[in-house]
């Protein structure tokens, strides 16, 4: 079992429906809703160099690959396919990578798509769902609104104020069986190591913590025991 990760060029913020519209083309071999972009040469050239194609490698080397198959890489996008054991290590790297190359990354697993940072924030908070909702800039009183339409379809909001800086809320299985009635509540400031996570007892502690990461108030984390991921 393999996890994929899709990276494209877009000139505007792309939903999520228009991605998995996006993905479903290109593995079909139809690559006309995207168009070349030379940042994803570039890109692929810096991902290979972490992670080599798997005809470069033999051996020990061979076994310690993440890649399920060597990435599919064109002019306009690439495809990657990882194994699960490395999905959470090669996904942060994407991720920062696509995003420093003003690139699409898009999860089909999660259907979350993380568009370049300049696009999706244009300087201002951006808050999005699971099934592809967007509200860009949003007021802070009406988070506690917004964040009543979670639900186990629409299971995961984020609320991103920069590349790598956000708190995000999971429920159910997808978020990694949480319990009923519990909330998986995830905050990170820039860089992988600042990424932690704790369970939220009630909607209301979600809402909390978003209209405290809105203020800036970095007081709202005290409230909660982290754990590093």
């Amino acid at each position: 079992m393999s996890f994929d990760l899709y990276v494209w060029g877009s000139p505007h913020p792309v939903t999520a429906e228009q991605a998995e519209r996006i993905c479903y083309e290109l593995a079909a071999g139809n690559s006309s809703s995207v168009g070349a972009d030379g940042r994803v040469q570039g890109f692929a050239q810096e991902l290979l160099g972490r992670f080599p194609a798997l005809e470069s490698l033999a051996g020990v080397e061979l076994e310690a690959s993440p890649w399920s198959m060597t990435p599919e890489i064109s002019a306009s996008h690439v495809i990657m396919t990882i194994s699960w054991s490395r999905a959470r290590e090669v996904a942060e790297f994407v991720l920062a990578l696509a995003a420093g190359r003003g690139l699409v990354c898009f999860d089909p697993q999660a259907s979350i798509v993380h568009d370049p940072p300049g696009q999706a924030l244009g300087g201002g908070l951006r808050l999005e769902f699971c099934d592809g909702g967007v509200v860009d800039r949003p007021d802070p009183a009406a988070l506690g609104t917004l964040l009543q339409a979670l639900s186990l379809r629409n299971w995961y909001a984020c609320l991103e104020s920069g590349p790598g800086w956000f708190v995000q809320v999971g429920i159910g299985p997808n978020a990694g069986n949480v319990p009923a009635g519990k909330f998986a509540l995830e905050h990170r400031e820039g860089a992988p190591e600042r990424h932690r996570r704790t369970l939220a007892a009630s909607l209301d502690d979600v809402v909390a913590a978003f209209e405290g990461f809105a203020s800036g108030d970095p007081a709202w984390k005290d409230s909660f025991s982290w754990s590093h991921l």
